[in-house]
């Protein structure tokens, strides 16, 4: 596959559970199976996206460009489409919404929000 054809991805929260998806994500970078890839890192702490985007390229020669908002990210790279939201679990309803906002493509770690009202505005929104 093509890097024309991939689809390119912004991991969506870079702490602790952000790496760890960027291990498994980015170990699959390479392969010729892979249909995805990763382009950017968002986070409201733009040191912590850019320590993700320097550590995908470290370990996996991933060029990532950091941003601290969704809306920046889209904006500067109109052809993200999809994203692995991994922010802290009370920040995922407010951090999928930025992205259903912006038409992408969500991945969200488990919840999807603290209470079944939150989701059900995620699904209208959806």
């Amino acid at each position: 596959m093509t890097q024309e054809t991939k689809i390119k991805y912004a991991a969506v929260g870079c702490g602790g559970m952000g790496r760890r998806h960027l291990r498994g994500f980015g170990a699959l970078h390479h392969s010729s199976m892979a249909n995805m890839q990763l382009v950017a890192a968002v986070d409201t702490n733009l040191e912590a996206a850019q320590f993700y985007a320097s550590e995908a390229h470290d370990l996996y020669g991933i060029e990532v460009r950091a941003f601290a908002s969704v809306a920046e990210m889209k904006a500067a790279m109109p052809d993200v489409q999809a994203v692995d939201v991994t922010t802290d679990t009370g920040s995922h309803h407010r951090a999928v919404l930025a992205c259903l906002e912006q038409d992408l493509h969500v991945l969200c770690e488990k919840p999807l929000a603290i209470t079944t009202g939150a989701c059900d505005i995620l699904l209208a929104e959806a």
